[in-house]
């Protein structure tokens, strides 16, 4: 429907925030910003685990309908947790996916904390939105 009505930007709340590499390992890191084409070539645009998949897939199908089907290269699509909704759209949290991202991929930089460690999988995966 954001295709349709020829969006400039879609965005998808979830509980979780933005699109990772290495989600849960020790050298986790987030995207903040990454093109359709890089994640199409990596697991994380091909086969996301859990409920995230979708998402991802639905972000990078508008972002490339967007610029094939109404010329809007610029389109943009950004995935973030609820609670950050209002830094996700200046991309100070959560992942934009966008066509054109320097190096195809720009990894966020997170504050260095002792007592702040990368998200780790448990027993029960986290739940996405």
């Amino acid at each position: 429907m954001a295709v349709d009505i020829q969006a400039d930007g879609y965005i998808i709340l979830t509980d979780g925030g933005g699109i990772w590499k290495n989600f849960g390992k020790p050298d986790a890191k987030e995207m903040a910003q990454v093109t359709p084409e890089y994640l199409l070539g990596t697991k994380a645009g091909k086969n996301f685990p859990g409920s995230m998949g979708p998402k991802i897939e639905a972000a990078i199908r508008f972002v490339e309908e967007s610029a094939s089907k109404n010329g809007k290269k610029e389109a943009w699509a950004a995935i973030g947790d609820l609670k950050d909704a209002a830094l996700i759209v200046s991309n100070q949290q959560g992942t934009l996916i966008r066509n054109n991202v320097d190096g195809n991929v720009v990894w966020r930089e997170h504050a260095v904390d002792e007592n702040v460690k990368p998200p780790r999988l448990t027993k029960d995966p986290p739940k996405y939105g």
